[in-house]
């Protein structure tokens, strides 16, 4: 297993190489981090997926996917990680696709 550092760079480094082709919806960086961590309990992956989207958020920004033209549409504030944290707690189970947003690589495309 790999030490926990190494795991969360990992993730970040995964998420990072597709968020250079796509965009990340929320629910696939949590399985991505749930794979990484299989021996963390529920509040040990909400510390970890903190800590982790906090790092990413450094080049990305979280929003949402029109679905009729597929823009990008970032969400407004300075505060996404809190907005992402709370949305997962009030959706009070884990996140499925079409839940809380997408992460997309700053700068982005016009």
């Amino acid at each position: 297993m790999m030490e926990e550092s190494a795991a969360t760079e990992y993730v970040v480094s995964a998420v990072r190489e597709e968020l250079r082709d796509d965009y990340v919806e929320f629910w696939l960086l949590l399985r991505i981090i749930r794979r990484s961590f299989p021996e963390a309990d529920e509040a040990r992956i909400r510390e970890l997926t903190e800590v982790i989207l906090e790092e990413l958020l450094e080049g990305a920004v979280m929003g949402d996917l029109d679905g009729d033209t597929g823009r990008f549409n970032p969400w407004p504030g300075n505060d996404q990680l809190k907005t992402v944290m709370s949305a997962w707690r009030s959706l009070g189970r884990e996140p499925n696709m079409g839940d809380i947003g997408w992460l997309a690589a700053l700068p982005l495309d016009a």
